[in-house]
């Protein structure tokens, strides 16, 4: 089972972090070993509450924490109420470098 949800660009670890988790194309999915996963963020074109899709699906997969850049109110409540943290980072930096950078503990925990 996936430990992380890491907002993605695209279907590779060597692609960009996306800052808006509602609205990311993608979410790779990894364990703390770096196995890799990645599914297309059933959100992504819905007319509203995409964030709370978004939430969902990463709450169906399991993960306990999420690495994106924002996360909107109603997608915070749905990430609160299943307990999964979420960690901030940049979009200029890899899903592989963000999960790099979170097990080394250089992202900063959102909540």
């Amino acid at each position: 089972m996936a430990e992380i949800a890491i907002s993605s660009s695209g279907e590779k670890v060597e692609s960009p972090v996306v800052q808006n988790f509602g609205r990311a194309p993608y979410f790779a999915l990894l364990d703390e070993s770096g196995e890799f996963n990645v599914y297309a963020n059933p959100g992504l074109d819905a007319m509203g509450g995409a964030g709370v899709k978004a939430a969902q699906s990463v709450v169906n997969a399991g993960v306990k924490t999420v690495i994106t850049g924002k996360v909107g109110p109603r997608a915070e409540d749905v990430l609160k109420e299943a307990e999964i943290q979420v960690f901030v980072c940049e979009d200029s930096i890899s899903v592989k470098d963000a999960f790099e950078f979170y097990k080394n503990g250089k992202l900063q925990r959102l909540f």
